[in-house]
């Protein structure tokens, strides 16, 4: 195993909060099988929620933040040290208390919106599966996923049309 420095990640607080969903894995063998998540930053999805056995987001699952949608991105962040190596997985309990530590920060922080937060919305935290941390090559590239993902939603599951997360 590996042991992260959480400094070298600026994580500070808790590593979860009543908003905090069920840490779900991603990649072969995950909650949710696909590889990657194809998103950049805020990026909103509608028709797609992190769930156990969610498909692969969809080019029609991506669209702006002021258009009805299900969830935002919060945050992506690279959990390993070296993505372009081999680097032994550090257990999915540590990536579930990185990733629960940084995103449940991201989530008390102003940047995201709105007021008594931990009943108005909720937050999913994906880390990758062992198998996704590996390095392999494909095509002639060598690539594994080694980011953590972390999503925002209303608590009542209902749809939004505004930016949980501020500009």
């Amino acid at each position: 195993m590996i042991d992260l420095n959480l400094d070298d990640l600026d994580l500070v607080g808790p590593a979860s909060s009543l908003a905090m969903q069920l840490v779900l894995t991603i990649g072969t063998g995950g909650d949710i099988e696909s590889d990657w998540l194809p998103l950049s930053s805020k990026q909103c999805l509608n028709g797609w929620l992190p769930a156990k056995g969610a498909p692969e987001v969809a080019s029609e699952n991506r669209v702006g933040c002021y258009g009805e949608h299900d969830v935002q991105l919060m945050e992506s962040f690279l959990a390993g040290k070296k993505p372009q190596e081999d680097e032994p997985y550090p257990s999915l309990a540590e990536l579930t208390r990185i990733g629960g530590t940084k995103c449940t920060s991201v989530f008390h922080s102003s940047d995201v919106k709105g007021e008594d937060k931990e009943k108005a919305l909720r937050y999913w935290v994906l880390v990758p599966t062992e198998e996704a941390w590996w390095m392999r090559v494909e095509n002639g590239h060598r690539f594994s996923n080694r980011v953590v993902h972390c999503l925002v939603g209303r608590g009542d599951g209902a749809k939004t049309a505004e930016p949980l997360m501020t500009e």
